[in-house]
């Protein structure tokens, strides 16, 4: 007996897309897309598929930078950004977009990190709220870290002023996907300002001093980006302080609309 309609319509769109040498040549993009089709679905890649990718992944080079740009904002916003983000480090597409991220593979941290710098990268990014400027933000808060650190062994490897190098890298990197200069200008400044030591004994002043010197309209999203990164380090461990930063935060804003 025949199918009706939609339930045929539903079958095609579960299909696998199918990825060839063909396919990638006529858009190169179609390897992000399929990146992400197979996170989304909780599926891995076939020997098949991760051969393909990695011998066509340097055409990337060649797409267009309005498709590029969609999909990999796709792959930020997406469900499933860590698992496509990791993927994307496996089958060599991150290294041919991001090479400046690959840099932290392997990287150790100071003791208080159970991750290398790399790994301390996507996780973050998969932790803040599903938006394109804080997803970027945490992508890249440290990307700066390879180029210079210091192994003390009282704390482990140090990476003094890793924030602003980290900073100076966002413009380049971004520029490779043409984001809008004011974007690039609003991940730039929080990665920039993201290293912000705070515990409640602490009380309201610093971050009275943080929020004037990033403005009010970016102080939600930086906490958003510091707590998302301390939650990245010390899990549930750190809950209850990030909450009391948001407290905090609320306060502050409060007193100055009195």
């Amino acid at each position: 007996m025949p199918k009706r309609g939609q339930e045929f319509r539903a079958e095609i769109i579960k299909a696998r897309p199918r990825l060839s040498p063909e396919t990638i040549s006529q858009s190169p993009s179609s390897l992000l897309h399929f990146v992400r089709w197979v996170t989304e679905r909780g599926e891995g890649l076939t020997q098949r598929e991760q051969t393909l990718i990695r011998n066509h992944r340097i055409m990337l080079h060649d797409c267009a930078a309005e498709e590029l740009r969609r999909e990999f904002n796709n792959i930020l916003l997406s469900p499933a950004v860590l698992d496509a983000l990791e993927l994307m480090v496996d089958s060599g597409l991150l290294e041919v977009l991001i090479p400046e991220l690959l840099r932290g593979k392997g990287m150790k941290q100071s003791f208080i990190h159970p991750d290398d710098v790399l790994t301390h990268n996507l996780l973050t990014c998969s932790l803040v709220k599903p938006l394109l400027h804080l997803r970027l933000a945490g992508l890249l808060h440290d990307v700066g870290k390879p180029d210079y650190y210091v192994d003390d062994p009282q704390v482990g490897r140090r990476f003094p002023n890793h924030s602003y190098r980290s900073a100076i890298l966002v413009p380049t990197i971004l520029g490779r996907f043409s984001y809008p200069a004011e974007l690039v200008k609003q991940v730039r400044l929080l990665v920039e300002n993201h290293m912000f030591i705070w515990v409640p004994q602490h009380g309201l002043e610093p971050v009275r001093e943080l929020m004037e010197r990033v403005g009010k309209e970016n102080i939600a999203d930086l906490v958003e980006l510091i707590t998302s990164d301390r939650e990245a380090i010390w899990g549930e461990k750190i809950k209850e302080c990030n909450r009391a930063l948001w407290h905090a935060l609320s306060e502050v804003i409060t007193s100055t609309e009195m």
